[in-house]
């Protein structure tokens, strides 16, 4: 069975979910497609995860659109659950979920707990803040106290480590932060008029904000560590390694090329070399200017 989406992850865009049958791609036979899941609001906003989240022996679809987790039955396409994160806290602002579900046995239960990462702004690029909890599998309600903050520049979805044992598993999953006040980060703003997408998603908006250096952590977390978990990796504490351009040429590996000798007879030397070009012009970066209003 093959399932795909359609839509966009927009709030203005509709979409809807498709499976199947293999056979039937191959025997372009589209009759066998049958529509599964339709949001008239908003299409498929992240990647599909597969899981067991009935006790069935059947995979179950778990999808995200817009704001909304959703679990859909395998074996007969029926809604299992579905929530809005809009449940949340900050119900007043927008959300979305852009990055995939992580699947893990987070809790003592049987059946698989769900990562969620979504971010809080009006849609993208312009987002205020991040918001990752985890989603109970039996209805979609969060297990976690309070969702965890951060700058919202997360573009990953997290991964699991299994361990032995009902509810041992452990999310590995990054966090930003501007290294400033929580309360800080979810304060509103908008971008000036006239910028371009280039500049609205390539800026620092913790340096622009705060005047603050963005900075990424790497957490892990189960049910038996505190939230945000236990901090694997900080860009903090490695700024010197992830900033540094300039590596002393004897500690650079030689390749061993098979054409590193010129040779007559090797064909890639044949080649006539071009003469070199003035390509400044073709890099036309704007100048630093502030976004912010």
């Amino acid at each position: 069975m093959v399932i795909f989406a359609t839509g966009q992850p927009n709030i203005d865009s509709g979409g809807a979910l498709y499976a199947v049958p293999l056979h039937s791609i191959a025997m372009s036979d589209e009759k066998r497609c049958a529509e599964v899941w339709r949001d008239n609001e908003a299409g498929v906003s992240s990647g599909i995860v597969l899981a067991d989240m009935n006790n069935d022996g059947m995979e179950d679809i778990i999808i995200t659109s817009g704001s909304r987790l959703s679990a859909i039955n395998g074996s007969n396409f029926a809604l299992l659950w579905n929530i809005s994160s809009n449940r949340e806290v900050d119900d007043e602002l927008p959300k979305q979920i852009l990055i995939g579900p992580t699947p893990a046995y987070f809790d003592d239960d049987s059946i698989p707990d769900l990562l969620i990462n979504h971010l809080v702004g009006p849609s993208f690029p312009l987002y205020f803040f991040s918001q990752t909890w985890v989603a109970g599998g039996k209805n979609g309600e969060p297990l976690l106290d309070e969702p965890m903050i951060g700058a919202g520049d997360i573009t990953a979805p997290g991964i699991t480590v299994s361990f032995n044992g009902v509810g041992n598993d452990m999310y590995l999953f990054w966090i930003t932060s501007c290294n400033n006040h929580v309360q800080l980060l979810k304060t509103p703003f908008i971008l000036a008029q006239g910028s371009t997408m280039h500049e609205r998603t390539h800026t620092d908006l913790c340096k622009l904000r705060f005047n603050k250096t963005l900075e990424t952590h790497l957490y892990a977390l189960n049910q038996h560590i505190k939230p945000p978990g236990l901090l694997i990796y900080s860009s903090k504490s490695h700024w010197d390694v992830e900033h540094n351009n300039t590596f002393p040429f004897e500690n650079i590996k030689k390749e061993n090329k098979v054409n590193r000798k010129w040779s007559k007879t090797n064909k890639f030397n044949k080649n006539k070399i071009k003469p070199q070009q003035d390509v400044s012009n073709y890099f036309t970066y704007p100048q630093e200017r502030s976004l912010l209003v």
